[in-house]
């Protein structure tokens, strides 16, 4: 190993957070270069290669079934937001008197404080939890200033969901399984909106005909204790694979090797985990900035497209929805073929070059920690 080569490494090392629950070293293996192998809390030292692909597909399946439910529901919960239009249609805009754009303002106030909040997100993600707060504060105002107020609050506290998925995702799952991960858990409105808006409808509903609570008051004290239960079961069930309750030792030796074999250095925050299709440390935090900022200013803008001198059919606002999701169907299909175009020429060369799977994604990790982008890692293979 050239000496050049080790200085490269070494600065890397070192820049890494110092005092974690899951390290990643680096070693000399002969004429093959360099191998990441994973530290665990108890001091033992781990290899991707220690245990089989049927060992491996196993502890998967279990880290599945506890994970993807949890980030299943909460992303929904927070991008969804489908107790909004509720509120409206029982009776939020008569109680509190709001008029022309007020209600439009709503969502594009939390998306505004949620765009301001996501930068300390890492921060927020280990010492705030007033999500169920807010919640249960909202049922209780009487005006929109209020209102406004806690919505904005709102959006602070909760923009630390994305960044801490996708930091989960990053360290229980193989860089291969990201994207599959990511996209199960980010789509997850589809079959959710029509049961929970059928549930939160009922409830409704019903309190209408009872009487004693404004309904649109009583839906958003159930979102809250739902919301509370959420917590407790993420207190229960997250965390890393050193600290949960529900793996063995040797479930959780397994699981610190799969964190190594997704990127070496798996605890470096959330924004670095942000695609599992770009490379470098600098193009990823530019990536991960340009993302949050279009996705935040997308629904601060959305809200406002639907005027309220459009009532009821808005079809201004439907008509500027509809050509947007069928822009987003072409983006993604070019998107996909362009990966494939990327993807088929690397191919070839590492196959003439006689470079093995294993030895091809080692040399990708090595020249990604290395700040190396996508375009510039011969080694670099796009996830479809």
């Amino acid at each position: 190993m050239d000496s050049a080569k080790a200085s490269q490494i070494d600065q890397v090392v070192e820049n890494s957070p110092k005092k974690t629950s899951l390290d990643a070293k680096v070693r000399d293996d002969g004429e093959d270069g360099l191998h990441t192998v994973t530290t665990t809390g108890v001091g033992d030292t781990i290899a991707s290669t220690d245990y089989t692909e049927e060992q491996y597909n196993k502890l998967t399946k279990k880290i599945d079934r506890y994970l993807i439910p949890i980030m299943y529901v909460a992303s929904f919960a927070v991008k969804s937001r489908p107790h909004d239009w509720l509120n409206k249609l029982f009776g939020l805009t008569d109680d509190l008197g709001l008029h022309g754009q007020q209600y439009q303002w709503l969502t594009t106030i939390f998306y505004m404080t949620y765009l301001i909040g996501e930068f300390p997100s890492t921060w927020l993600l280990q010492k705030c939890k007033a999500g169920p707060c807010c919640l249960l504060l909202i049922s209780a105002c009487n005006n929109w200033s209020g209102l406004l107020a806690l919505r904005a609050l709102q959006g602070f506290f909760e923009c630390n969901i994305t960044p801490g998925f996708l930091l989960i995702t990053g360290a229980w799952y193989r860089t291969t399984e990201h994207a599959s991960r990511s996209l199960l858990w980010q789509t997850s409105q589809g079959l959710l909106s029509i049961v929970c808006n059928l549930i939160l409808y009922g409830i409704a509903r019903r309190v209408a005909a009872v009487g004693g609570i404004e309904p649109w008051r009583c839906i958003t004290l159930f979102l809250a204790a739902l919301t509370l239960l959420g917590a407790v079961w993420c207190w229960f069930v997250l965390g890393t694979p050193n600290e949960v309750r529900w793996l063995n030792e040797e479930e959780k030796r397994m699981a610190c090797a799969l964190g190594e074999d997704s990127t070496g250095k798996r605890w470096r925050g959330p924004r670095s985990e942000i695609s599992s299709n770009v490379a470098g440390r600098t193009k990823k935090t530019v990536v991960s900035s340009l993302t949050l900022i279009a996705y935040c200013g997308g629904n601060m803008a959305g809200a406002q497209v639907f005027q309220t001198k459009d009532a009821p059919r808005y079809l201004a606002g439907t008509i500027t929805c509809s050509a947007c999701f069928g822009g987003q169907i072409i983006v993604i299909a070019l998107w996909m073929l362009w990966y494939m175009y990327e993807n088929r020429p690397r191919d070839r060369e590492a196959a003439a070059a006689g470079i093995s799977k294993e030895k091809q994604e080692r040399l990708g990790r090595e020249l990604g920690e290395a700040d190396k982008t996508d375009r510039e890692n011969p080694h670099f293979r796009y996830a479809l």
